[in-house]
């Protein structure tokens, strides 16, 4: 796989390859990032590969920010990709929590943002529904009163048509049963 992403004449001077998935047509694409360089924004790369690690084709993501793939799941329905991410807005220093699909070739076809107006978003898993919906998780720092921040954990649903968010729920400190698991 290395070989593959080495021969691209992809434009850039740093890569990253975060997850690799088997797609229904027996291929595999590959969610990384990369860079143009030192100074400039990192954004999404999808990497598309056969069976006998030939490049099929190569995609990349460009946002307005820097937009880091945290993870991918292919689309049952259609073959499409969906990609859970973090989304950094560079003025502000805050993270957002993304969703992104593509269609089964790597092209853009929605792109949602969790509506969270907390810092340190970051998305970390997606996985699709029996209702061919997405359920993403991942955590965010909550303020707390007087003083102080709480990690927490969302679990959300958003709709395969659009992006729509169809359910978000949160746990943080109060909320989660702890479990012994030191024995």
């Amino acid at each position: 796989l290395n070989s593959a992403i080495m021969q691209t004449s992809f434009p850039a001077n740093y890569y990253e390859g975060k997850k690799i998935i088997k797609t229904q047509d027996n291929n595999y694409v590959v969610l990384g990032g990369y860079a143009t360089g030192l100074t400039t924004g990192h954004d999404i790369a999808l990497l598309k590969v056969n069976s006998l690690n030939a490049k099929v084709w190569l995609k990349k993501l460009v946002g307005p920010n820097e937009e880091y793939g945290m993870d991918i799941a292919e689309d049952k329905t259609d073959g499409g990709l969906v990609i859970a991410g973090t989304d950094s807005v560079t003025l502000s220093g805050k993270r957002e929590a993304i969703v992104i699909k593509t269609d089964k070739n790597g092209v853009f076809v929605w792109g949602s943002k969790l509506p969270f107006t907390e810092d340190a978003v970051v998305t970390s898993l997606i996985q699709i529904t029996s209702s061919d919906d997405f359920i993403v998780t991942g955590f965010f720092a909550r303020s707390l009163v007087p003083a102080g921040v709480s990690p927490t954990i969302f679990v959300a649903t958003i709709g395969n048509v659009g992006g729509s968010l169809k359910s978000l729920d949160y746990y943080s400190r109060g909320n989660i049963l702890s479990v012994n698991i030191s024995s």
